[in-house]
């Protein structure tokens, strides 16, 4: 059964072509990479689609068996830690569904696990992104409460599952946002360690800990990334020892006319291999002197996480500036989908969606009114309220001959703007169309007593009430 709702719950995600097809419910590419990880991984959006549509049990055991199938084989730690990271996202309307998963299944691990690390982002969120020095009080204040409420919720979990990682690696953020010692970080680490010896993700969120920004060195950066090598047959512990240039990289950035020693060090961190921390901070380096080569690397950085939204957000601004407005719009969509709060506004949806439009408009003069359709459908999806796009996307169908799926269009905005006469009006001419002649006259009368006059008149000429 859990399965059906997973087929379910991806079927709005593009088809990928024939020899790319992978799993339902992974993104990515198939095969695995030079150190045996698999190129694919859970898609963020199929956790978020099953609690939404509150199938708690289909939910459950997708996610029992990413973890399952990890705790098989350590090479897909990504899978179990990603779908769960889908709940690391400060969207409010997460809440109560949250509540509603624990309260149906008071006794699992993963539904602690995801409320746990929900109410964790909200605390990142309260703190803001700010250094500390620009930080006030009051949003520290607010963050601890948050990780006070987050802490049983991922303590029970682990105390009922001691596998789940990405509970662990919320522990280990938690303690060090917290400026807990780092003896006590340290206990957190050995402790997932105890569970997968060889896990690359959990040491690369120790090693931010230690960063001089949290309190760190360089050095105790360094020393602790020889230490994961020595102590671990996973090839990828290797790429650790980049990660103090890559904080030099994006602390260097930052100083006026230090790009040339910025972009030296991201470089010397990719020289131990590639890593979407190395690739994202150069790609924010190049965005504006050189925006190809940053959008290279932000292909290159999703790549390897595929579903990165820091790397997700990068990538739509290039493409924005670069006027591939599809493009834009699908990442746009896709960063509306897991992280709505930090990453989308309004106006951003807005813009993309009449770039959208801009496309469209050139395919209609080209000829190709299945590309218009697509371009103002998808236009359509990033902003339900333009009226101008609904217009244009009635009259392509129009021209494409495909009169039934206007009605539809105008029901569906009308749902959202009940009082806007135009949109009646606009119904009762396809209905009329169609020789639904009933249904047209209620619309015609509808927008006639909105004070459209054309309204008033096509009721008049057809005996309906005014």
């Amino acid at each position: 059964m859990w399965r059906l709702a997973l087929l379910v719950a991806v079927a709005a995600a593009p088809a990928a072509r024939a020899a790319d097809l992978l799993e339902p419910g992974f993104v990515g590419r198939p095969g695995a990479d030079a150190d045996g990880y698999p190129r694919a991984t859970a898609d963020k959006r199929v956790p978020l689609r099953l609690l939404r549509a509150r199938k708690f049990d289909s939910l459950e055991a997708w996610l029992n068996d990413l973890q399952a199938q990890f705790e098989a084989d350590w090479h897909k730690e990504y899978w179990p830690m990603d779908a769960l990271d889908a709940f690391g996202n400060p969207d409010p309307s997460l809440n109560p569904l949250l509540d509603e998963w624990v309260a149906a299944k008071p006794d699992s691990y993963m539904a602690l696990a995801a409320r746990g690390i929900h109410r964790a982002a909200l605390g990142w969120y309260a703190r803001g992104a700010k250094w500390a020095c620009e930080t006030p009080p009051g949003n520290f204040r607010r963050m601890a409460e948050q990780h006070a409420i987050a802490f049983p919720d991922l303590d029970d979990a682990l105390a009922m599952h001691p596998g789940l990682l990405a509970v662990h690696r919320a522990l280990i953020w938690i303690a060090s946002a917290n400026s807990a010692p780092l003896a006590l970080r340290r206990r957190l680490l050995d402790a997932a360690l105890a569970q997968c010896p060889d896990c690359y993700q959990i040491r690369v969120a120790f090693t931010f800990t230690l960063r001089p920004r949290w309190g760190g060195t360089y050095a105790a950066m360094d020393a602790f990334a020889a230490e994961s090598e020595s102590r671990s047959t996973n090839p990828k512990m290797h790429t650790l020892a980049g990660f103090a240039d890559i904080d030099r990289c994006d602390l260097v950035k930052r100083v006026p006319g230090r790009q040339a020693a910025a972009l030296e060090a991201c470089d010397h961190a990719l020289s131990f291999g590639d890593t979407l921390s190395a690739l994202f901070e150069r790609g924010l380096l190049l965005e504006k002197s050189d925006p190809a080569a940053a959008l290279a690397d932000a292909n290159r950085g999703l790549a390897l996480r595929p579903q990165d939204t820091d790397a997700l957000a990068l990538r739509a601004r290039l493409l924005a500036k670069k006027r591939d407005y599809l493009g834009h719009a699908r990442d746009l969509a896709l960063l509306r989908e897991l992280d709505p709060v930090r990453k989308v506004s309004k106006a951003s949806l807005a813009w993309a969606a009449q770039g959208l439009a801009a496309d469209a408009g050139r395919a209609r003069r080209a000829g190709r009114t299945d590309d218009q359709i697509t371009a103002l459908e998808r236009a359509i999806a990033l902003d339900p309220d333009n009226l101008d796009n609904h217009l244009r996307l009635d009259d392509a169908f129009v021209h494409a001959g495909q009169l039934q799926r206007i009605p539809p269009l105008w029901r569906q905005y009308l749902k959202r703007h009940p009082r806007d006469a135009r949109a009646h009006l606009e119904l009762a001419g396809a209905l009329h169309h169609l020789g639904r002649e009933p249904e047209a006259l209620t619309e015609a009368d509808a927008a006639c007593r909105l004070g459209e006059q054309t309204g008033c008149a096509i009721a008049a000429r057809f005996g309906g009430p005014r």
